[in-house]
């Protein structure tokens, strides 16, 4: 399944980093129709060659329909190209109409 934007993309967080960064993202989210699955995970490019965004860097959730969770993670990229970084969140519904409210997206360089 594929990460995607939104109709309003992000939000993005340019960084000059080294080799590694500490991410923090976190989003309220949820679906229209009840079992569907509600994620956002992280995308990295610029310096770096395009890492993409994936289950395992973000935070997902089963939703019931209507119902909305506030999920967080924090992902350490220990892998990049130092310079000029751009972090993004990207979005997955597996079914009917995704919401995310309270987007946030923070970026450390370590």
């Amino acid at each position: 399944e594929v990460f995607t934007d939104l109709a309003t993309v992000g939000p993005t967080v340019s960084v000059i980093t080294g080799p590694a960064a500490m991410v923090w993202a976190s989003a309220e989210m949820g679906a229209s129709i009840g079992g569907a699955q509600v994620a956002f995970g992280i995308e990295v490019n610029g310096a770096t060659e395009t890492i993409i965004a994936a289950e395992g860097d973000g935070f997902s959730t089963l939703s019931g329909p209507g119902s909305r969770i506030h999920g967080a993670a924090h992902i350490v990229y220990d892998t990049l190209t130092p310079g000029l970084n751009n972090f993004t969140l990207k979005y997955l519904t597996t079914d009917g109409t995704g919401t995310f409210l309270n987007r946030t997206l923070w970026v450390m360089s370590l």
